[in-house]
């Protein structure tokens, strides 16, 4: 099981994510920080013991502004999963030399399909991780046609061009410490892919009982920064 800690950056600063509702976003408290700078929590997470990270660029989701001086600081400190909201198959690459591990291709930014399959033969599936956004149990999606699919459906589209690995982000979910949908994610694990799960994650309990379905990974932030799941427990069950 990998454990990943997110990293929300809006407008420079580290925030705190609350069920995708981004205008009520505000810079984060946490204990494992001093203020909300990137680098200085991410200069804690690595002496903590973390190896990777996933960074969610809210600016450039949004189509504001990409931070690439910020990836590359980050990327040669720690490995880094990056969203930072791809709309072309031009942008992965420029992604790429910022010296990031993995790009993320989200549905939320997405128009086409073929964006993913392209990338896929471009670049493999080992650089390339598919994210699908989950909203009032639908995907959410900058294209009709993909916010319109069915999950599973969708799924097996992705499947079938070589895809790999996928991140299933509960976004009703985030922030709010409610528990996953057990059910909707064991279905996600008898699928060929290597799953991470975000949204919803309230102790080191839920980290357990995904690990236990076959999840390959998750996402937390709110959890560990709350101290829901401490660094003994993450210690203890080698998470970290």
């Amino acid at each position: 099981m990998i454990v990943l800690p997110v990293i929300d950056v809006m407008n420079g600063k580290v925030v705190r994510a609350i069920r995708g509702n981004r205008n009520i976003y505000r810079p984060l408290y946490s204990w494992l920080t001093n203020n909300a700078e990137p680098i200085e929590l991410i200069n804690n997470l690595i002496k903590i013991g973390f190896s990777k990270c996933y960074i969610a660029d809210l600016d450039g989701i949004r189509g504001i502004h990409r931070d690439t001086k910020l990836y590359s600081n980050i990327a040669r400190k720690i490995s880094v999963y990056l969203d930072s909201g791809i709309q072309k198959i031009e942008d992965i690459n420029m992604l790429l030399q910022t010296g990031v591990s993995r790009v993320v291709i989200a549905t939320e930014t997405i128009s086409d399909l073929n964006i993913i399959f392209r990338s896929i033969k471009m670049y493999g599936s080992n650089k390339i991780i598919v994210s699908i956004d989950y909203k009032n149990k639908r995907i959410l999606s900058a294209s009709e046609n993909i916010g319109a699919q069915n999950l599973k459906k969708f799924l097996e589209e992705i499947r079938d061009a070589g895809v790999k690995d996928i991140i299933f982000i509960d976004l009703d979910r985030v922030g709010g410490l409610c528990g996953v949908e057990i059910g909707l994610i064991r279905e996600l694990t008898t699928l060929p892919f290597n799953l991470y799960v975000g949204g919803g994650i309230r102790d080191i309990n839920d980290i357990i009982s995904l690990e236990n379905l076959g999840v390959f990974g998750v996402l937390v932030a709110s959890a560990l920064h709350l101290k829901k799941i401490t660094i003994n427990e993450l210690r203890n069950y080698g998470y970290i």
